[in-house]
């Protein structure tokens, strides 16, 4: 019932036109009351299974029976689960947990209230996403904090086919948005181009290839002319790839070369499909 009125507080919020100040502020209230009474009942349990994912241990017996309290609102009157709750709270303020289930209950609940299941997520997404790798050193973070975010990533489905070699963030932050389109999603990145044959993104190109469909590829390897490339602060070759999410293809799909930063200059387009790759290499997947 909660679910169901908050997808229906969604769609009345949607619903507002947006074209005043007060409509804005109307809109804006609304959803902060919705996240509240959402965030009330479900963030507890979120936070819980959350911190499972990282490193908080609770006994496989204790799980089930935590998370039902959890809902009920009486785990503080268990004593046993006093210091997992705590461990949770804690966790889900310092690590900033975000629960997109919450967040956006329309995209993954039907209006009935229950879960979309296989059909949940958006419509589109795009991203430009760090290019830094998760590093300590890199980073200037601190290693237990980097050390405790790798080891939940390895245990993560959804961002393991994104590991390999250096953490590259640009690869996690792919395999997480690819995991939140609908099927048939649009998805659009620009990424450094060492995702089209870099031997890190192996298991990242796999995931490409076995459980979406790549539309086009447009690929801009100036580097060295601040003037020309992509983005003059950053000196590396990025490519633009144009995915369909959750649906896999063997359609054909173009790999368009630009010389500089701009789309109507061509240097060259090659014709590519997931089966040919897999036949001219089929280790590697190399585009």
């Amino acid at each position: 019932e909660t679910m169901r009125d908050a997808v229906a507080s969604m769609a009345a919020i949607e619903d507002n036109p947006g074209l005043t100040v007060d409509d804005v502020k109307t809109q804006e209230r609304d959803y902060n009351a919705l996240h509240a009474t959402l965030a009330a009942k479900y963030g507890p349990a979120l936070d819980v299974l959350a911190c499972m994912q990282h490193d908080v241990t609770i006994d496989r017996d204790q799980q089930a029976t935590l998370l039902r309290y959890v809902l009920d609102g009486t785990a503080h009157l268990v004593p046993q689960f006093a210091v997992p709750m705590a461990r949770a709270n804690a966790m889900s303020v310092s690590r900033r947990f975000f629960h997109w289930d919450i967040e956006f209950p329309d995209v993954f609940f039907r209006p009935d209230g229950n879960p979309r299941d296989g059909y949940a997520g958006f419509d589109a997404v795009v991203g430009n996403p760090p290019y830094d790798v998760v590093s300590a050193a890199e980073r200037g973070e601190a290693r237990e904090l980097v050390e405790e975010f790798l080891r939940f990533a390895k245990r993560d489905p959804v961002l393991q086919p994104a590991l390999g070699g250096k953490a590259d963030l640009f690869r996690l932050v792919m395999a997480q948005s690819l995991a939140l389109g609908r099927p048939g999603a649009a998805a659009g990145f620009i990424v450094p181009m060492s995702l089209l044959a870099d031997q890190r993104a192996t298991t990242l190109r796999r995931l490409l290839f076995a459980e979406h469909s790549v539309r086009t590829i447009h690929a801009f390897p100036q580097k060295d002319d601040p003037r020309r490339r992509v983005f003059v602060d950053a000196k590396l070759p990025t490519c633009v790839v144009d995915l369909r999410c959750r649906i896999a293809s063997d359609d054909p799909f173009d790999v368009v070369l630009h010389p500089g930063r701009r789309f109507d200059e061509e240097t060259g387009r090659a014709p590519a499909s997931r089966a040919g790759i897999r036949v001219s290499d089929p280790d590697g997947l190399t585009i």
